[in-house]
């Protein structure tokens, strides 16, 4: 019986039942080993062997291998029963000629117009049925990429790899574009049922483009033009150097700027017959559109007829075997009926054996799942206690204590996990280290939310060395590598915001010692002020003293001139008695009272004056 695979790789899917197998074999030794924890009580182990079905549970194995095998090779789509039949294909003929000119690096279409171009084929590509395709690259010259083909992945194929290397001479010569469609794409055969979909920026360069379409049309082949980039102003060229980086193109020093000639590409669709012209510029296109409104509505000829060989696809027989299996596989029982009172013992018994340190572990977790975090470290506490290798436990309290913010706890736990799990491989350690690393960010955080900097700095600089320890003991760990970054970028910011504390701070220190500098030197004037007062005051006390004693000496000189005048006259006059003597000596003593008792109302009157003035008063010896 003659028969055919339409999806035939999918029987590599086959190696899904070795896999299965190894499950398989997995499972076991996990149930022997569970088991075996029984030891302690031999007639709880003896009754739970006694209910497995060991031959039901092999059977059950087969037949989920057997569905998984018949699934496979039902996605194969297995068919035989061939009929055959005639069938017979129409279309059209259409040649893409692509500009690949360096002016096609333009980006005022993105991300340049060679890729839209492209972008474009391939929409078209998507919708074609049964019309024959072929490429055409050119710039100084022309060449046949793909030939006339109805195999449209050669041709995707073809088109990807076309660049603005794919011609080896540069320029733009759309006429010799044109000829070379005529001369090595299109056959003889028809003059009609052709179509050529031109996609260029129109700038030519002396190749007699309109002169070429006229021959397309008299050969009866039609133009569809599309022209891209900006007609107005033009855009600058972006070319490729050698170490794969992009500048602008300039000649002789200015930019070269490519524009969009519409003239010469009206000109061109106007001497074929039917021919469109699509101004896209540097908006936006489906040449999918334009291919099924222009293209696909057209007649169409009869490119061959071929004979072929259809069969009938038989993957629903498979499936069905497949579903029979599955089936009969969940009927299927691995256990014998236990007794009421063995069932009863199973349950009262299982709290014994239950309270070891695999199971309090797991206490623990079932705890952590309900958020029950006091309880989960009460029971990895006892765990650890009972445990020959406490390594992953004292992470699991670690991760206890990490869930209720005792970050300090939490450190220890893992530090503890990791000295103690150094024989339990990189990976465990890894995890130990990327823990590590989590709770001196957290405490990083903590800290910067109390105003604590310096503290925030240190502990996050903890955390970038654990994150970097993880990702060296197992490079695979990508949360170590995301928490490196994110730390690194918080470190950043807390220096960021440190030195702006730091400039706050001095700047107030220096407004400070402003403020200071300019007190002082108030001040200052002030005790200078305060000195000139009492300098002039002084002066001026002095000045007043001056005067006084000015005035008394003048005082003095004229009371001893009065007393020589009186004297004279004395001497001048004639002698008195003794009578007369008597009487001058009296008048001379009243005199000399008179004279003390006028000094000593001077003397008041000036420290009198003196108390008026803030002085000290003057004592004056006369």
């Amino acid at each position: 019986m003659k028969g055919i695979w339409h999806s035939l790789p999918m029987l590599n899917l086959l190696w899904i039942l070795p896999l299965l197998v190894a499950l398989f074999i997995f499972d076991a030794q996990r149930r022997r080993t569970l088991i075996a924890r029984l030891s302690v009580l031999p007639d709880i182990q003896i009754k739970l062997l006694q209910s497995v079905n060991k031959t039901a549970r092999h059977w059950k194995k087969i037949l989920i291998l057997l569905a998984v095998a018949l699934i496979i090779i039902a996605l194969a789509r297995p068919s035989w029963n061939p009929t055959r039949r005639e069938i017979n294909r129409k279309g059209r003929d259409v040649v893409f000629v692509l500009d690949v000119s360096k002016s096609m690096l333009a980006d005022d279409l993105k991300p340049s117009r060679l890729e839209r171009a492209k972008i474009a084929i391939q929409d078209c590509l998507d919708i074609m049925e049964g019309d024959r395709a072929a490429l055409v690259a050119f710039a100084g010259n022309a060449v046949v990429k793909c030939p006339l083909t109805l195999d449209y992945g050669f041709f995707r194929m073809m088109l990807d790899d076309v660049d603005i290397n794919s011609v080896s001479r540069g320029g733009t010569m759309i006429g010799d574009a044109l000829r070379t469609v005529l001369n090595d794409a299109f056959d003889d055969q028809d003059r009609q049922f052709k179509d050529v979909i031109l996609i260029t920026d129109g700038e030519d360069q002396g190749s007699f483009p309109v002169e070429a379409a006229k021959k397309l049309g008299e050969r009866g082949v039609r133009l569809i033009a599309v022209g891209l980039g900006d007609e107005a102003t033009g855009t600058s060229i972006l070319t490729p150097n050698e170490n794969g980086q992009y500048k602008i193109l300039k000649y002789k020093g200015e930019v070269v700027r490519s524009r969009l000639d519409s003239d010469t590409l009206r000109k061109m669709v106007a001497e074929t017959p039917g021919g469109r012209y699509l101004p896209v510029s540097t908006g936006n296109f489906d040449l999918g559109n334009v291919y099924l409104n222009l293209i696909a509505s057209e007649e169409k000829r009869d490119l061959e007829a071929q004979s072929v060989e259809l069969y009938e696809e038989k993957y629903q027989i498979f499936l069905a075997f497949a579903l029979i299996f599955l089936v009969l596989e969940s009927l299927l029982g691995d256990r014998k009926r236990v007794s009421r009172a063995s069932a009863l013992l199973l349950l009262v018994s299982l709290p014994v054996w239950s309270q070891g340190a695999y199971e309090l572990n797991e206490l623990g977790n079932q705890r952590m799942k309900q958020e029950d975090y006091a309880g989960a470290l009460e029971a990895y506490g006892e765990a650890r206690e009972k445990s020959s290798k406490p390594a992953k436990i004292h992470y699991n309290e670690g991760l206890a204590h990490y869930r209720l913010r005792n970050l300090e706890a939490a450190r220890n736990a893992f530090h503890q996990a990791c000295e103690s799990g150094r024989t339990e491989g990189s990976g465990f350690e890894a995890l130990c280290k990327l823990a590590l690393g989590n709770s001196w960010f957290a405490e990083a955080l903590r800290q910067e939310s109390g105003q604590d900097l310096q503290k925030a700095i240190e502990a996050c600089t903890k955390s970038i060395q654990f994150y970097r320890e993880a990702n060296e003991r197992n490079p695979k760990l990508e949360t170590a590598r995301n928490n490196l970054d994110k730390a690194r970028l918080k470190l950043k910011k807390l220096l960021q915001k440190a030195k702006e504390e730091q400039q706050k701070q001095q700047q107030q220190q220096n407004q400070e010692d402003k403020q200071e500098k300019k007190e002082g030197e108030q001040q200052k004037q002030e005790q200078q002020q305060q000195n000139q007062g009492e300098e002039e005051q002084q002066q001026q006390e002095g000045e007043q003293e001056k005067q006084e004693e000015q005035k008394q000496e003048e005082q003095k000189q004229e009371e001893q001139q009065q007393e020589g005048e009186q004297e004279e006259q004395e001497q001048q006059a004639p002698q008195p008695s003794e009578e007369g003597s008597e009487e001058k000596q009296e008048k001379e003593l009243e005199r000399e009272i008179r004279g003390i008792l006028d000094r000593e109302k001077e003397n008041q009157r000036h420290r009198q004056l003196r108390r008026q003035q803030g002085g000290a008063p003057v004592e004056r010896d006369w």
